[in-house]
């Protein structure tokens, strides 16, 4: 279990094991794609707006920016694994530039305090989103398979009639939770702040 509360994605998220014994869920595709590819063309995009002079130098940011948060933040493969007969759930992700390179969470099923699916994009895209105990989740975005997401829900949902029940359910137990979402949304939006705010001095001392 994480000290720190944190957020996992799977995007394009896909069934590829479904028993009774084990889910196991992972890109429908070539996760690799995004990191590579998307931050190659960002790349790219930005060393052409360099060379093309002062003009056109400070536009370089923005790319640039992209291709970062292509790298960073989009693994190269990622999946997570939930064994039944063990009570435990495992998230592996591998990525092109992160520290660590390697993120892998191992916890037992009993540590996942609440389970919801969502609609987004007009109902496109369904996500199956898992709140642990400590305030981390890990967001299956599922796009248009919404059966699957619903399957998913439906396995980990059916946990609450589990001895851990109570306690997961109980009134001090969901608000600390929620108190420990709300730190890690306000952590995250710090973060992504702090980004752009370097972000926009380097354009500003560029230019």
């Amino acid at each position: 279990m994480q000290t720190r509360a944190a957020t996992h994605m799977i995007s394009g998220a896909k069934l590829h094991k479904e028993n009774e014994q084990e889910l196991v869920v992972r890109p429908a595709g070539a996760a690799w794609l995004t990191p590579v590819l998307g931050g190659g063309l960002f790349l790219f995009l930005a060393i052409l707006l360099v060379l093309g002079g002062r003009s056109t130098v400070l536009f370089a940011v923005m790319p640039l920016a992209l291709a970062v948060l292509s790298v960073t933040h989009y693994p190269l493969s990622a999946q997570v694994t939930f064994d039944f007969p063990a009570q435990q759930a495992t998230y592996t992700a591998d990525y092109l530039i992160h520290l660590p390179r390697r993120v892998e969470v191992r916890l037992p099923l009993t540590h996942i305090a609440r389970v919801g699916l969502r609609p987004v994009r007009f109902g496109k895209s369904h996500i199956a989103d898992i709140i642990l105990m400590d305030g981390s989740r890990i967001v299956v975005e599922f796009q248009r398979r919404q059966a699957e997401a619903e399957r998913l829900v439906q396995r980990l949902v059916a946990l609450a009639g589990t001895e851990a029940a109570p306690e997961l359910n109980s009134p001090k137990r969901m608000a600390e939770v929620a108190t420990t979402e709300t730190r890690s949304v306000m952590l995250r939006e710090l973060r992504s702040w702090g980004i752009w705010l370097l972000v926009m001095g380097g354009a500003q001392m560029i230019a």
